[in-house]
Parts: structure tokens; C-alpha cells; sequence
């Protein structure tokens, strides 16, 4: 087996643009999508497509060779329009029973900054963390789940709010007629610094580690609402008066564990 080689279980929104990345850098890469055409789109790219669902259980004619990699990346989106959140964890559970039984010897799972409670002012990577709600609770009992296997080595990546593609910040302002909690900081990243976050990642051999993924500055939502309706030409947003909920997430353990420098740490210079 090529000892540069990768699957990618989730070929979207920034699963698609990390395998393209990947490929120009020589490795072999598998990607899997759910939707049929797309399969043909990543052949294009260079990424051998496998048709795969996570159901649980995991639907698909080639699983096996899907799994035929030295490294996972593990990027199945946990959707808000999820009935019941558990679910995201019982197909979680499928993916890992299934790694366990193939030649991966590292996994990095897509996780998210949600894990910290809205409240918790500057949130780091060792914090002790509770559940604060269902999807909180299901995703750090995923992370501890991972990084306490022995099959294979784990590293968590807790992306912040993603934007970058085709996802612009301000696009949902004119559905916002009541925006909450106006002084307090947002936490995004760009589509461009996740790729090649998880890219140094994998080219460190990096395992049993968490970092968050957010860029360096953090404007309130006042600042960042009112200038993305200003370049878009829409009325000012309406806020709702409240006292700031504070959550700043650091960004400082990824910056000097992997040595990266954010390609866009200022999210108002992406309005």
C-alpha cells in the first residue's frame, strides 16, 4: 500500500478542495461522496470515487478498498437538521468499527468549536469541558471515543464557523431581522486555512492531539453584520440589546504546534 495515501469520507464543501490540495502534493487519494454524478467530478480531479453511505450501517460496494489507506480523514457533516443528534454518533461508531479492521494507522476527525459553551471566554484546547446541549455532548463523547482507541492514533480538529467557496459571510442578514448577542466576538475560518490545516496535520504525523481552527481575530457581531450590510446594500441589521455571551476561541496551540501562519486571520478583510 502507497505509504502517502488518504481517504477522505465526506467529499463536499471542504472535503473536495482538500483532496485536489492533497493530490498536488503527491498522494494518493480516495474520496466519497453520497450523491452518484460527483463521482465523476473527483475523477476529474484526480480522486478515485467511492459511493458510500453512512447510514449506519456503512452502504456501499467497494467499503473495503475505501479503507485502504494509511489515513482517514473523517469529515461527515453533522447536520442541524439532524431529528434525532445520536444518529451522527451511531454513524461515527460505523466509520470507527469499520477502521478498526483496516490498515489505517491515523484518523482526523472534523470536529467543531460548538463544544464550547457560548460563555466560556477564551476557549482552549484543555479546558474541561460538560455538555451544555444534545449535539455538544454527542460530539465530545465522538472526540474521546477516538482519541481513547488503540487500533489507531486520533487527532481532533475543532473548526470554528467556515466560510470561504461559496459560503460568504452576510449572506443569511437579510433572513436576520433580530440579531442576538451583538457584542459578542465571532469565531470563523477560512475555507483555504482549513485545507491546509489539516494538510499540516498530516504531513507532521501528528495523533492524540486537539486544536482548534480559528482564524487570529474575532470582531463582535455588530461589527461584522453592520459592514457585511453595507457592502451588500442591505438596510442595517436590527440587534437585540443583551449582555455579551463571550467565547474567544484560541487559535494559539495549532499556531505553534504545526508552525502555521493563517492565510486570512482577519475575518472583516473577507466583506
Amino acid at each position: 500500500m502507497d505509504q502517502k495515501s488518504i481517504s477522505i469520507l465526506g467529499c463536499g464543501w471542504l472535503g473536495e478542495p482538500l483532496a485536489r490540495h492533497l493530490g498536488s502534493l503527491g498522494y494518493k487519494v480516495k474520496g466519497s461522496t453520497t450523491h452518484p454524478e460527483k463521482t465523476f467530478t473527483l475523477k476529474q480531479n484526480g480522486i478515485e470515487p467511492f459511493l458510500l453511505e453512512v447510514a449506519p450501517p456503512l452502504k456501499g460496494k467497494q467499503i473495503k478498498e475505501f479503507f485502504q489507506s494509511e489515513t482517514l480523514f473523517l469529515n461527515i457533516p453533522f447536520k442541524r437538521s439532524l431529528p434525532d443528534p445520536s444518529l451522527y454518533q451511531k454513524q461515527i461508531e460505523a466509520v470507527i468499527k469499520e477502521t478498526r479492521s483496516s490498515p489505517v494507522s491515523s484518523v482526523i476527525f472534523a470536529s467543531s468549536t460548538s463544544v464550547y459553551p457560548d460563555n466560556i471566554g477564551a476557549a482552549q484546547e484543555d479546558a474541561v469541558l460538560r455538555s451544555h446541549d444534545l449535539r455538544s455532548k454527542v460530539l465530545l463523547d465522538i472526540e474521546r471515543s477516538l482519541l481513547s482507541e488503540k487500533k489507531f492514533r486520533s487527532t481532533i480538529l475543532r473548526f470554528a464557523g467556515l466560510v470561504g467557496g461559496d459560503r460568504k459571510i452576510g449572506q443569511f442578514l437579510a433572513e436576520d431581522k433580530d440579531v442576538e448577542n451583538p457584542e459578542g466576538p465571532v469565531n470563523l475560518v477560512h475555507l483555504e486555512d482549513c485545507v491546509r490545516v489539516v494538510s499540516r496535520v498530516i504531513e507532521q504525523g501528528i495523533g492524540g492531539e486537539i486544536f482548534n481552527v480559528c482564524a487570529d481575530t474575532h470582531p463582535t457581531r455588530r461589527e461584522i453584520y453592520t459592514k457585511a450590510s453595507m457592502k451588500l446594500g442591505l438596510a442595517p441589521p436590527q440587534f437585540k440589546e443583551m449582555e455579551a455571551r463571550v467565547k474567544i476561541v484560541s487559535n494559539e496551540k495549532l499556531k505553534q504546534r504545526l508552525n502555521y501562519k493563517f492565510l486570512y486571520p482577519d475575518p472583516m478583510a473577507l466583506i
